[in-house]
């Protein structure tokens, strides 16, 4: 148990001391206004130099470009766990950082929530990547097809090419014709296109 000032002001008090030649007032400054503290609380202590690494939850999500309120939401669906609590708000240190990292950069993408907890799940996370790999490669395969037909737009002559570029027209009328056979409230995201895209 040790002490640490919490306001750096001084008393004086006179105690006596015996000498040979009769008792003399020694003057003995104190500080006062003290707080009772750990091993941890000592700054040198290796907890206390944990702790000097961690960021407010407000930090954290600055750093992740997301609101804090979704750092909560992650905390509620089970994705996360601040590494401290400190004056009641949250804090988290690399581990955590580097998993809010993930998160915010995977829910970018469009990968759901549920996979992020798949990928995080220390047990089956292998098949969790792998099928997000395998979702992302075709939504790049999708994107790509979806440039090319941005750039004929671009490109072509007519006034209206939505209604006057053949291969515009052709393109967007196969995609509808793709959309007539998928299950009623389908996501329409994963709708395939025509492979001659």
């Amino acid at each position: 148990m040790g002490w640490r000032p919490v306001h750096n002001r001084l008393i004086t008090i006179e105690s006596p001391h015996v000498l040979s030649n009769g008792l003399v007032g020694l003057s003995l400054e104190v500080e006062v206004d003290l707080k009772s503290t750990g091993p941890g609380d000592d700054p040198a202590s290796p907890s206390a130099q944990h702790h000097s690494g961690l960021v407010p939850i407000g930090e954290a999500a600055r750093r992740a470009g997301v609101a804090a309120s979704a750092l909560r939401y992650y905390e509620e669906r089970g994705l996360l766990a601040p590494a401290a609590r400190i004056g009641g708000r949250r804090h988290y240190g690399p581990v955590e950082l580097r998993r809010i990292a993930f998160i915010s950069l995977a829910s970018h993408l469009g990968v759901p929530l549920e996979a992020i907890a798949a990928m995080l799940d220390g047990h089956n996370w292998h098949d969790a990547l792998n099928t997000q790999i395998e979702a992302l490669n075709r939504r790049i395969e999708a994107a790509e097809r979806v440039r090319d037909l941005l750039g004929h737009a671009l490109e072509c002559p007519n006034s209206d090419p939505l209604n006057e570029c053949d291969y515009l027209t052709e393109a967007l009328d196969a995609r509808m014709a793709a959309a007539a056979h998928r299950p009623p409230n389908a996501d329409t995201d994963h709708l395939p296109f025509p492979e001659h895209w």
